[in-house]
């Protein structure tokens, strides 16, 4: 007989930031907080995957707010839905948009591994400064979010890179 003891949910973090991540158990309403470096995996003992679980993220050393709560988990399939996107607003409330991927870990009785990832990272290697900007069909083009960030910067010559 082989026993395997496994968190309910591991989170995993693919920014190239470090981030505070808030999970919110609407059903017991309670509030866990905790932190996770870039590149980390961490398991989330203290949950239920019965239970209503709702995300949020606080990107730390960054130009963004806390983003919104996004779902993570549902007691009811037809009432709610895991959200694939978290919401993060920079200082000029433009959004980031960051997914969210699910992996049903085999082997281990439903559980979850959540990782946090931009869909695009934009590394500028020419020395030069770039502007993004995103236009949908209707609209004219907006500057992305977090530039304000990188232009009122001193340090030219920083080798990090941001998230779009």
């Amino acid at each position: 007989m082989k026993i395997r003891l496994s968190a309910p949910v591991e989170l995993e973090n693919h920014l190239p930031y470090d981030f505070k991540y808030r999970i919110y158990d609407k059903n017991a309403r309670k509030d866990w907080v905790n932190f996770l470096r870039k590149g980390g995996l961490i398991p989330v003992h203290f949950v239920k995957l019965s239970h209503l679980l709702l995300m949020s993220i606080d990107m730390q050393d960054t130009p963004f707010k806390a983003s919104e709560f996004s779902i993570i988990t549902s007691n009811s399939q037809e009432d709610f839905r895991r959200e694939s996107k978290i919401i993060c607003r920079d200082e000029e409330d433009l959004p980031l948009n960051l997914c969210l991927h699910y992996f049903k870990i085999p082997d281990s009785g439903g559980a979850l591994r959540i990782t946090v990832y931009s869909p695009y990272v934009i590394l500028n290697k020419t020395g030069l400064g770039i502007q993004i900007k995103s236009k949908s069909l209707l609209s004219k083009a907006k500057t992305a979010a977090g530039q304000k960030f990188l232009t009122d910067s001193n340090d030219t010559d920083r080798q990090k890179a941001l998230p779009f």
